[in-house]
């Protein structure tokens, strides 16, 4: 059974697309204060308009809470950011540094290759002198042996010519003979005697030279010693500050993320 307080039947309505529709819904004033109350708890619910907050990015909490935080992040950057600078001046004098000494050990690198070479030179010069020495000193020797053994000669003829107490033309030419060699063997043993001291006096200043070389070398490898001692420190240390310079900026773009 329909009463009054029966709401009436909802309205159906076939309409073609193309025809316009205007609708007005009228309340009845005879609802009662249940169905008002009803409705206005409805309304309370869902009715109500929500309130649009603004959107915040994710990881940002609000606005001003965050300018604080920028501030800070902003002073700790640009401290970090003058450390850096600090750092990368440090780089710079170490690269300058490494560079100095990298320049330093090629010199002594260069220097101890000529020092190579000419220690090969040295050597092959050396071994030529020394087989000129020897040679000169077999030469001076023989020779020395042909001056005694001619001086024998003419002693000989000397006493043969004094037992037979004459001198005939045969002793005459043989002894002119044996004094003509025994001139020649003077005259060739002291030529071989002055390429000798030549040789010797060129061995000595060889020795000499060769002692002096020694010196320099032993000077150029402690140099080169402590050079390399001094680069690795200065490669280590460069090492550490590019380790350093590495995780700040890691940290510096974390911060920025």
């Amino acid at each position: 059974m329909k009463t009054r307080d029966s709401p009436p039947p909802p309205v159906h309505v076939h309409v073609p697309e193309t025809t316009p529709v205007h609708v007005h819904m009228r309340r009845s004033p005879c609802r009662t204060p249940q169905i008002k109350a009803k409705d206005t708890q409805v309304r309370g619910d869902g009715g109500r308009p929500k309130v649009r907050t603004p959107w915040i990015p994710p990881g940002i909490l609000s606005c001003r809470r965050d300018v604080g935080s920028l501030k800070c992040q902003r002073s700790r950057v640009e401290h970090r950011s003058g450390s850096g600078i600090g750092h990368q001046w440090d780089e710079e004098e170490q690269e300058e540094e490494l560079a100095g000494v990298s320049t330093n050990l090629t010199v002594l690198l260069r220097e101890q290759d000529s020092i190579r070479q000419l220690k090969k030179s040295d050597s092959r010069s050396q071994h030529r002198e020394t087989d000129e020495l020897l040679r000169a000193l077999v030469e001076a020797e023989i020779d020395g042996v042909a001056v005694a053994n001619q001086l024998t000669a003419l002693k000989d003829t000397i006493d043969s010519l004094a037992k037979d107490k004459r001198l005939s033309k045969l002793h005459a030419s043989s002894l002119a003979r044996q004094q003509d060699l025994l001139l020649e063997k003077i005259e060739m043993f002291d030529h071989t005697n002055h390429s000798l001291r030549e040789l010797l006096r060129d061995w000595s200043v060889y020795e000499r030279e060769s002692f002096e070389l020694i010196q320099q070398k032993d000077a150029i490898k402690k140099r080169l010693t402590a050079s390399e001692v001094e680069n690795i420190r200065l490669l280590t240390k460069l090492t550490n500050k590019e380790n350093e310079a590495s995780k700040l900026a890691e940290h510096l773009n974390f911060e920025k993320v």
